[in-house]
């Protein structure tokens, strides 16, 4: 009984939740529709999925923009169904079908003249619109409930394999952040009961190093410089260029440019971020968030190496039988600048010939370089 009344609860607040977040989501989703209604014809097209906008340009010999121009999806909305990456927008004149994308809510389906889609337009009846008559599939069928891709040429991809896919670049980093931070730990730990033992103390537990203010000014220490780097480096390429570099903008186009080129406030498109459209103050920060975010781990990891490095040199001050100096003696000691400066030099010099070499160097296929047959003198490309 008490299983039954629980597995109820559950079922309840995750049908909450489900609720909650499709009511944040549709005011994105209708604004699609809105705009793809109001829109010309070469702004239907850029609201269109990527899948939907290639099917519809290989089918018709006119294009996308003629095929769209009179499409008819407006008058009132009448209901809005958000599920997972997948949205219907009902209008007084037909029903649009919309999916989630890399950029945002794109149209599928946008009704029901297109030439080349064929759909049909949906109608609902008064039993579909009672939760009780929606049927569970048997259960050997429940493991192929799911939505399809919207590029189904390419095959059906899972929700798990959608992820790995999208985010393949952080989760790779991800992983190999882990392994070489285990791998550091292992060695480090070899080390510091090395050094223990020559001086006659005892070794350590692993769980006792991770704690110890030696394997933590050890990490942050490079994590600091790295946060520097990408600090600089997004802030000085809004002012200096190199000529012929994938890492620079072109010459001429230095500065913060205009709000028509970022896409902020009255130029923001459907699918561009809240703030961006907000044109107050959220727009000032978020146009600064990355800089703002990158300076603020730097500035905190520094900090912290400047604890854990203080606590670690007071350790060798008195396993040296010295006194241990303050936190702002430690400042002014070698030991700190030294700990920052061969770390901030090899990012100077890797950032910087990184912008050199990607204007005579390639890498056929990565977007950190020109396309291989680009000139040298060719800026601001990428393969």
């Amino acid at each position: 009984m008490l299983r039954g009344i629980a597995g109820a609860l559950s079922v309840g607040w995750a049908a909450v939740a489900l609720a909650g977040c499709a009511a944040v989501e549709q005011p994105d989703v209708e604004q699609v529709v809105v705009a793809f209604a109001a829109g010309d014809p070469a702004a239907r097209c850029a609201l269109l999925a990527p899948a939907t906008l290639a099917a519809l340009e290989r089918s018709t010999s006119t294009g996308c923009a003629q095929a769209v121009a009179d499409v008819a999806t407006g008058g009132t909305v009448l209901h809005t169904a958000v599920w997972g990456d997948a949205a219907q927008v009902r209008t007084a004149e037909d029903t649009v079908f919309l999916t989630r994308t890399g950029g945002g809510w794109k149209i599928s389906l946008p009704g029901a003249r297109v030439p080349a889609m064929h759909p049909m337009a949906a109608r609902w009846t008064a039993r579909e619109h009672d939760p009780g008559s929606v049927r569970l599939l048997p259960r050997s069928d429940r493991a192929r409930t799911a939505l399809l891709h919207d590029a189904r040429t390419a095959g059906a991809v899972t929700g798990v394999r959608r992820v790995l896919r999208d985010n393949g670049i952080g989760l790779a980093f991800g992983l190999l952040f882990v392994a070489t931070l285990v791998g550091q730990a292992v060695s480090g730990l070899a080390l510091y009961n090395d050094q223990q033992v020559s001086v006659g103390a005892e070794a350590v537990s692993l769980g006792h190093y991770l704690t110890s203010s030696s394997f933590a000014v050890d990490v942050v220490e490079n994590w600091q410089s790295e946060y520097l780097q990408f600090f600089l480096y997004v802030f000085a390429t809004i002012w200096l260029v190199q000529r012929g570099s994938s890492e620079s903008k072109k010459p001429g186009e230095e500065g913060v440019e205009s709000d028509t080129d970022q896409l902020v406030g009255a130029h923001a498109r459907p699918d561009s971020p809240r703030w961006v459209r907000a044109g107050d103050w959220r727009t000032a920060v978020y146009s600064r968030s990355l800089g703002i975010v990158m300076g603020g781990i730097f500035l905190l990891s520094w900090l912290a190496q400047s604890v854990t490095g203080w606590a670690a040199y007071n350790g060798e001050q008195l396993g040296n039988r010295e006194d241990p100096v303050t936190w702002l003696g430690y400042l002014a000691e070698a030991d700190f600048w030294n700990r920052t400066l061969q770390n901030w030099q090899s990012e100077m010099l890797a950032v910087g010939s990184m912008a050199v070499f990607a204007v005579y160097l390639r890498q056929r296929g990565s977007p950190e370089s020109k396309p291989v047959g680009s000139a040298h003198g060719d800026t601001s490309e990428t393969g």
